[in-house]
């Protein structure tokens, strides 16, 4: 059983991470985490991510959502604007993490290089 202070911690936690995925945001950031995700470390991408919005103050929408079809691909997220524009990052470590939220949210640029799209033009 948790402490009453440990159980106020999460709480305070929790009420911080609902704040960062209200959906008035301008972009939403979707961390696939399925089994071979998690052995991908999909967790680690998910929480850096929410660290970086807090961090910035960013107001973008920052979730997990099981990604079936592509785990060969994993750690996946997928970036949607506000115009419901979707980018699919595949195989996304850490440091993969901060580069796509520093130049996609931050500066609307995306990262060519680390997206599905670009995966499949290598394989051709």
């Amino acid at each position: 059983m948790k402490s009453l202070e440990e159980l106020k911690k999460l709480q305070s936690l929790a009420k911080k991470e609902m704040a960062i995925r209200d959906h008035n945001k301008k972009y939403k950031m979707l961390v696939g985490v399925s089994d071979r995700g998690i052995t991908l470390d999909a967790k680690v991408v998910l929480e850096h991510l929410l660290e970086e919005s807090s961090k910035h103050a960013y107001p973008c929408v920052v979730s997990q959502i099981a990604y079936d079809g592509l785990s060969k691909f994993e750690p996946i997220v997928e970036v949607i604007d506000e115009y419901e524009t979707k980018t699919v990052y595949v195989c996304v470590d850490k440091n993969k993490a901060s580069i796509i939220f520093n130049s996609h949210i931050l500066n609307n640029q995306i990262v060519k290089e680390y997206t599905l799209e670009a995966w499949k033009r290598g394989q051709d």
